[in-house]
């Protein structure tokens, strides 16, 4: 990065034009918000909205039931006007990551990342290994 920075000081060009120019008209941007309480979610969430950012990642996976409130929240204060993406990080087990899947399923989510660890999906199924 720094030799970038570098050749793009040296050349006076901006680096998306030293890759090739511009891919897009417009950008989006993501704003990553930690394991936050509902009530300051969706306060915080619609500043988020109002800065322009598109999309939210937010971390989870503490109590299904925190997650599932959680994203309510998000799209009480700021509607579909964001992507939403959640982690709970593995912090599930297979049943519940199912089950707290389908009850997401309504609130339009971009991805549900690593809800569990994917080792623990033959041990549900009574498998080995």
């Amino acid at each position: 990065m720094a030799m970038w920075d570098i050749v793009g000081k040296s050349a006076k060009l901006p680096l998306y034009k030293l890759l090739g120019g511009a891919v897009r008209s417009k950008r989006s941007s993501c704003r990553v918000h930690g394991d936050q309480a509902v009530r300051r979610g969706q306060g915080d969430c619609q500043g988020y909205v109002e800065q322009g950012f598109t999309t939210l990642k937010t971390k989870a996976g503490r109590r299904a039931d925190e997650d599932l409130e959680m994203v309510r929240g998000i799209r009480d204060g700021a509607g579909d006007k964001l992507k939403l993406r959640i982690d709970p990080n593995m912090g599930y087990e297979p049943a519940v990551a199912l089950q707290l899947a389908r009850d997401l399923e309504k609130y339009n989510l971009e991805y549900f990342e690593q809800p569990m660890e994917l080792s623990k999906i033959g041990e549900s199924a009574g498998c080995e290994g």
